[in-house]
This record gives structure tokens, C-alpha cells and sequence, in this order.
């Protein structure tokens, strides 16, 4: 039997890790990401504070497949799939890769689109993959740095982001507001209320400012966050990724799949 994932985030990596223990019942076994490393985006928002380097967040897939399964990792885009008996993903390069079991794990991409530029409010940034923390840090460490950050989503990324720049601000002394914006009065929705007061008056203590509003229709032009009065990161709305062609939607509108 040959199974091949598509995507090589938390959701394709934790199916291979599930399947490992029964490595023997599978002829080959494929991992298929246009990215050649998974981020833990967790911990990114600490390595741009410098408390962990860029590599320590990070796992190259290519060998942890050669270690995990012996198996293949394609560092292409999945292009088109061909389902049936004789199934087969079509990579970027023209490739096909016949499967038996595919499974579709893509994972989500940034939503900047969802943006409005207002004010002093000139640049967007976001923090999902570890190349997004060296256009960050030439943003926070220029010598025109901003001098106030809004931080966008209130989940947890959103609020270890905010967290870490405020303590980073007070350790080296830097003068820099920093401000979490959610829909609500207290951040991380899916919380029990006595957590999310807890995490509330953390920020609170670091001197994180919170503010309730949406942001929304598009900038023209996000560029590079440098050299802005205030920057402007974005760290929620995500949208789903670019699924390859060749998949049939039922009348809602989801991907049929066989189970």
C-alpha cells in the first residue's frame, strides 16, 4: 500500500507519526510540502526576541522522513491530483506519485488581505514561519524602529507575541508600546474564563495594551515592516492553503473524500 500526505505541518506529521509504529503495512510512504521545514509556531515569537535561534524551531522534513519511515520527502507543490484506482499526485516539476491512501493535510496561510492600512499604521508583518523573523527583526532593531507594535488576534500566538516583545521592551529597556487587539475583552476565546483572566492581567502586568476592534479590508501594498512609526503584525485570520486541482467539492462545497 502507498501512502502519501500532502503537507507537512502539525496535522500531516502527527498522521506519520500515528502510522510509524505500522511502517511494515505500507509499500512506501511519500510526504509532499513546498516548504522544506515545519515551524513550531509556538515558539517563533521567541526566536525573534533571540531566547531561541531560528534552527531550534524548526525540523527539516526531509531527514526526519529518511529517519521516521525511510521514507520520501518531495519539496514541490502538489499541483494537481488524479483520484481512483490508480491514484496519483502530480508535483510542481511533472512528477506523478502514485498512492493508495492520500491524505490531504495542508495547513493554513496568512490572510493579509484581511488588513486595512489606517493612520500611522504603514507596514504589515506576520509571524507564522521562521523566514517571517528576520524581516521582524530588521523591523524592531532598525535605527528608525517603530515605536509602538500592534499585535492583531488575540489567541495564543497573538498573545505569547505580545507577551515577549513587552518583557523584551522592559529587559533592554526600550521604549516600545505594545498593543493586543481581539474581538473580545479578555484574549484566547477557546479558554476557561479563569485562564483567560489570568493571561488578561499578565499582559497587563508587562504593560501590554489591549483593545478590542477588527481590522479589516486590504492595504495596496504590505512590503517589508521598515522603518514605520508603528508596525503592525498580524497574527490571526488565517485562510486554508491552496488545494491542488483535480478534487471533487460535493453541493456544500466540501471535498468529497472517501472517508
Amino acid at each position: 500500500m502507498k501512502l502519501v500526505v500532502i503537507g507537512g505541518a502539525f496535522a500531516g506529521l502527527e498522521l506519520l507519526l500515528q502510522v510509524s509504529g505500522r511502517r511494515s503495512a505500507y509499500e512506501s510512504v511519500t510526504l509532499i510540502d513546498k516548504r522544506g521545514e515545519h515551524s513550531y509556531t509556538p515558539l517563533i515569537h521567541e526566536a525573534l526576541t533571540a531566547r531561541l535561534t531560528p534552527s531550534q524551531v524548526t525540523m527539516q522534513l526531509g531527514p526526519w522522513m529518511e529517519r521516521t519511515f525511510g521514507g520520501r520527502f518531495i519539496q514541490q507543490a502538489a499541483t494537481q491530483v488524479v483520484p481512483g484506482p490508480q491514484g496519483k499526485v502530480v508535483v510542481a516539476s511533472g512528477e506523478e506519485v502514485p498512492f493508495d491512501v492520500l491524505v490531504l493535510a495542508t495547513g493554513s496561510a496568512h490572510r493579509l488581505e484581511d488588513l486595512r492600512r489606517d493612520g500611522a499604521i504603514a507596514h504589515v508583518g506576520a509571524m507564522k514561519f521562521t523566514n517571517d523573523v528576520p524581516i521582524m527583526k530588521r523591523a524592531l532593531g532598525a535605527e528608525q524602529g517603530p515605536r509602538r507594535v500592534t499585535v492583531i488576534g488575540d489567541g495564543l500566538t497573538g498573545v505569547e507575541l505580545a507577551a515577549e516583545l513587552a518583557l523584551h521592551a522592559r529587559q533592554t529597556q526600550r521604549r516600545l508600546e505594545v498593543k493586543l487587539v481581539g474581538r473580545e475583552e479578555l484574549p484566547l476565546g477557546y479558554m476557561s474564563v479563569k485562564l483567560r483572566q489570568k493571561a488578561n492581567q499578565a499582559l497587563l502586568d508587562l504593560g501590554v495594551q489591549r483593545s478590542i476592534e477588527r481590522l479589516a479590508a486590504p492595504p495596496e501594498s504590505a512590503g517589508e515592516p521598515e522603518g514605520a512609526e508603528e508596525l503592525l503584525v498580524w497574527a490571526t485570520g488565517t485562510a486554508p492553503q491552496s488545494l491542488p486541482a483535480g478534487l471533487a467539492r460535493t453541493p456544500g462545497g466540501f471535498f468529497a473524500v472517501d472517508r
